[in-house]
């Protein structure tokens, strides 16, 4: 079994998402049988302590209060992030995907305590769990697969560009709070930037230069197209199979009837 998982993970190629992942459920086991006397508020990320604690800057996505509530959006979040991170994390590569987690997360916690700051939040929020860089790199996922569409919750079909509007809602409703949430969304509008190649200082293709927008979007373009015309081209495939199967259930009962006729 170890070894089919291991080959599993290797046929995978995204490692650094495969690390994540299985980082994000051993700290959520962690948490629950120490009663989170480990991986737990140590980690998390409360603004007004913040700057006593600066590792919970980026520690806080393997933060969990320990007493299992999370457990359900613990095992969405990781098969999403497997799939959906792990498209990315191809397309990016292993270094630059991992850069965009750590930005994403800096930037959660950073927009959490600017809106603190600003709005003086009461009761001060606290922030755990890893739904802000998760929500990131779906964004950018979705910015670059618009109209790619994928099946949500195994039942409803969506589009990418959709994907990326509610990975945005989701961190925005989160907060709890209407004064802080626009700061907290600031993570997900960085990673929209990026991904449109709206940031000449952070490109999202590497060998691309600034100011060369129009190429990547010609690229993706193209890239839309031809993933269209695989489609186009399986469903005549599946056209041809049925009108196929249709014409040989035909011949088949004209051979039943010959038969009783005889």
């Amino acid at each position: 079994m170890l070894n089919e998982i291991r080959r599993n993970i290797l046929r995978h190629g995204a490692p650094v998402t495969v690390t994540l992942v299985g980082a994000l459920a051993l700290s959520f086991l962690i948490a629950w049988f120490s009663r989170q006397s480990w991986m737990g508020t140590d980690l998390m990320f409360i603004p007004s302590e913040a700057l006593g604690r600066i590792w919970t800057f980026l520690t806080y996505p393997w933060a969990s209060w320990g007493d299992g509530t999370g457990f359900i959006g613990l095992l969405f979040g990781c098969l999403w992030l497997w799939g959906i991170g792990a498209a990315v994390e191809r397309d990016l590569g292993p270094q630059r995907y991992l850069v965009l987690w750590v930005v994403s997360t800096l930037l959660g916690s950073l927009g959490f305590f600017a809106g603190s700051f600003l709005v003086g939040a009461t009761p001060t929020p606290v922030l755990f769990g890893a739904l802000v860089p998760v929500a990131c790199v779906s964004v950018v996922w979705g910015t670059r697969n618009p109209t790619l569409p994928v099946t949500l919750m195994f039942v409803l079909p969506i589009q990418g560009r959709w994907i990326a509007w509610i990975s945005a809602a989701l961190v925005f409703f989160s907060t709890n709070n209407p004064a802080i949430a626009p700061f907290a969304a600031i993570s997900c509008l960085v990673a929209w930037a990026f991904a449109a190649e709206k940031l000449p200082f952070w490109p999202y293709s590497p060998h691309r230069r600034t100011g060369t927008t129009r190429t990547g979007k010609q690229e993706s373009k193209r890239d839309q197209e031809e993933f269209e015309r695989y489609i186009d081209q399986v469903r005549d495939r599946e056209k041809d199979r049925e009108e196929r199967e249709r014409l040989r259930k035909l011949f088949e009962s004209s051979l039943d009837d010959d038969r009783k006729s005889s």
